[in-house]
Parts: structure tokens; C-alpha cells; sequence
């Protein structure tokens, strides 16, 4: 569910994909635009992504009986960086195509509708502090099958730092809460440390670089999350700054995650990614 991963895209801004989830890659995380873009727009980015699947922390969220079901995903975004502040605001979406989409609509999977704010602050030339708050709501759920009151609304509130050296090294850690009774019981906490790495290829080009590692700890019952609990992802996306606002990022994604308890033969997938958007 959600907001899944956040990977550099545009042209000097940051755009969401799934994967929630593009991301984040501190998990689930959204940057403020470089100082040059804000002087020169009003710090919005508008993005659409397509994704094969729809993968967050090494989960195929749109599955039906498998982890690699090729059940595509739209996600349109938008992120608001409140000038030179830090703080930004966004919408992210996660729209399934095909398969079970009224079944994963019922049970509160489908037509995903995300919030989020962050705030970024430096603490020193190569070290940057993050807070983050997301809010996961699924509006058309059908409250006979989520056994909820009213719509399953999950919080993530979260903490990240990213030191800047040769490479891009993060940490992040969140806190997944199911609002109502009947989720809240799958609530944990979410520790993620994460690499990266861009590189200034032939201009308009440029390659990003990403790798993470997830745990699930303090879980609310063991017995609920028994499965899911370990995840490794890898994503590499290639962007082209068309002009000075317009980009477009292909890019692919190799994920892994513990299933024993479900009985899947595959706990991996390997998915692609493409995103247009504009930085106004």
C-alpha cells in the first residue's frame, strides 16, 4: 500500500512511483526541488507513472495469486515544494488496470488515494535531517469486507537523515499505523537504510541509481505479519529532460521479500517503470 518509493525524476525535481510507493526511496518520501528550479517556477511537479506491477516493500500489492501477477498500475502525482522552506505537500494515486481490481477495491487495496507532507533540513553541507507524514486512504472500500468503520485510513508518520558523499546514504525509519480496530492489530514499525547514486550522463541525460533494505519490527501481532517482513529492492531509471520543465524516466526495479508462509514459489519480482511529468 502507498506511497511506495520515491526515485529522482525530472529535470531538477522529485516525482513519486510506486514501489508508494517509487522509492522513496527513502521510503515513501518526497525532496524539495534544488534552490535554481524554486527561483525559477513555483516549485510543482505533475507526474504520471505506469508501473507493470505494483511493488511496495518487495510486495506485489495488486497480486492475485502470485507474486508476479502482471497486473499494471497508473499513478498520477503532484508535489507542492513551499518554496525555499523545506516543506512539501502532495497527492500520489494508485489506479489498477487489470485483473482483480474489484476484489483488491472491496478489500481496501484499490484506488488508493495518498496525502503526504515532508520537511527537509540541512544540518550540515552533506547531511540533510527529513520528516514525514503519509496518509493511505482508500475511499471506495466496501466496510463488509474491511470489517472497518468507514474508509481504512492508515497513518505513516517517519524520520529520515541522508548523508551525501560519494554516494547517497539513508536511513529511515516510520511507524505504519492502522487507524481503525480491525487494522490496526497489522500496524509496525519500518526500519529502512538505503544507497544511491546519480550520474551526469551525455546532457539531456542522467542515470539514478538505487538499493534498499526494509525490516518490520515491533510488530502489533506476529502471527498477522509472519510473512513480508524482510525486503530487498534495486531500481535503475534513466531520465530525459526533453526541455527545462518536461521529462520522461523509464526505468526497472528487482525486488525481494520473505513469503514462506503464503506458499509462493517466486518472493521476487522484477517490474518496469516509466514516468512523464512536468516541474513548473
Amino acid at each position: 500500500m502507498g506511497v511506495r518509493s520515491t526515485i529522482l525524476l525530472g529535470c531538477g525535481a522529485i516525482a513519486l512511483i510506486a514501489a508508494p510507493a517509487l522509492g522513496a526511496e527513502t521510503e515513501a518520501a518526497a525532496e524539495a526541488e534544488t534552490a535554481e528550479a524554486e527561483a525559477a517556477g513555483v516549485g510543482v511537479n505533475l507526474d504520471l507513472g505506469f508501473a507493470t506491477h505494483y511493488v511496495f516493500r518487495g510486495l506485489n500489492l495488486f497480486q492475485e495469486d502470485a507474486q508476479l501477477d502482471p497486473h499494471t498500475l497508473l499513478a498520477p502525482g503532484a508535489t507542492w515544494s513551499v518554496g525555499d522552506t523545506g516543506l512539501s505537500l502532495g497527492w500520489w494515486a494508485a489506479f489498477q488496470l487489470n485483473g482483480n481490481v474489484r476484489d483488491n477495491i472491496d478489500a481496501g487495496a484499490g484506488l488508493e488515494q495518498d496525502l503526504f507532507a515532508t520537511y527537509e533540513f540541512g544540518l550540515t553541507d552533506s547531511v540533510a535531517l527529513g520528516l514525514q507524514m503519509y496518509a493511505y486512504l482508500y475511499p471506495f472500500a466496501d466496510e463488509d469486507v474491511t470489517l472497518t468503520r468507514g474508509a481504512p485510513i492508515w497513518l505513516e508518520p517517519g524520520a529520515s537523515i541522508t548523508w551525501s558523499t560519494a554516494v547517497d546514504l539513508g536511513l529511515t525509519v516510520t511507524y505504519m499505523a492502522g487507524v481503525q480496530d480491525a487494522i490496526a492489530e497489522y500496524s509496525y514499525l519500518y526500519l529502512s537504510p538505503t544507497l544511491g547514486r546519480s550520474f551526469e550522463l551525455a546532457e539531456p541525460l542522467s542515470l539514478d541509481l538505487a538499493a534498499s533494505f526494509g525490516y518490520k519490527a515491533w510488530l502489533r501481532s506476529d502471527e498477522k505479519l509472519q510473512d513480508n517482513t524482510f525486503d530487498v529492492g534495486v531500481k535503475a531509471g534513466l531520465t530525459w529532460c526533453a526541455t527545462d520543465i518536461f521529462y520522461v524516466t523509464p526505468a526497472v526495479g528487482f525486488a525481494w521479500t520473505n513469503l514462506e508462509g503464503l506458499g509462493f514459489a517466486d518472493e521476487f519480482i522484477v517490474y518496469g517503470m516509466l514516468n512523464v511529468g512536468v516541474d513548473l
